[in-house]
């Protein structure tokens, strides 16, 4: 099961009590969500698929440069499995 952080904890605390409200309940149903695939055995790829979503796995790119002057860069991290620049 997944558990909240004490940072994350201390962060809550000065926020509303609705908003701490709303979190607790998404990790609750994130927590719930995630005994069912591991009671079934499921990978979460396994579970997208059942739920009927289109998976795609591969890697995200982070980069510090704003331009890059090769023009053959994305096909170079496409090769790599590169399916996203942030």
């Amino acid at each position: 099961m997944k558990k909240i952080d004490a940072s994350f904890d201390e962060m809550l605390a000065n926020t509303s009590a609705v908003v701490r409200q709303e979190v607790e309940m998404e990790f609750a149903l994130s927590n719930r969500i995630y005994e069912l695939m591991t009671a079934r055995g499921l990978t979460k790829i396994q579970f997208a698929k059942a739920l009927g979503k289109k998976v795609k796995v591969g890697n995200i790119l982070s980069s510090d440069v704003f331009y890059n002057d090769d023009a053959e860069v994305n096909d170079k991290w496409k090769k790599m499995g590169v399916l996203a620049v942030e």
